[in-house]
């Protein structure tokens, strides 16, 4: 079940921003070991810009290591600058308060 399911089930609003919100605080808590429809929306997420790496180094269900916003270079996927670039200050601003 994807994240998207999980929140409709619980009757939350899926807006934009709540929905990434909850995508961050996922990535933040460092649920990579989740199924593998999770990781992927994470993912997609870190991909696209809507959401920042994790503030600390995470393993997935294989063992693999995931950076953290810290460990990638300025301007590349899953760091602060490229969700500035991407989606501007305020929603960095909250994602960065997720």
């Amino acid at each position: 079940m994807a994240i998207e399911e999980l929140m409709l089930d619980a009757g939350l609003s899926l807006d934009e921003l709540d929905y990434y919100l909850s995508v961050q605080r996922a990535i933040n808590a460092g649920h990579w070991s989740m199924e593998g429809s999770y990781g992927r929306a994470m993912m997609a997420a870190i991909n696209s810009g809507h959401c920042l790496l994790g503030p600390a180094a995470a393993r997935d269900y294989w063992g693999n290591v995931i950076p953290s916003r810290d460990d990638v270079k300025e301007g590349t996927k899953g760091s602060i600058s490229f969700v500035e670039a991407a989606m501007g200050g305020d929603w960095l601003f909250e994602m960065e308060g997720a």
